[in-house]
């Protein structure tokens, strides 16, 4: 179980530090291939996301 204090704790932190944060939620990961959806279809440079 996630502890969304604590991420959204980080989140500020890393705002504070870097001034820009990209939060990235994945799909539900049964089948193992939504991960590569995802890079396939390019959403980190769609999104200007320059670091991870």
């Amino acid at each position: 179980m996630y502890d969304t204090r604590r991420t959204s704790e980080l989140v500020a932190d890393m705002l504070r530090e870097v001034g820009s944060v990209a939060v990235i939620f994945q799909p539900a990961e049964e089948s193992g291939t939504v991960g590569e959806a995802m890079i396939k279809d390019r959403m980190i440079e769609r999104f200007g996301i320059k670091e991870v």
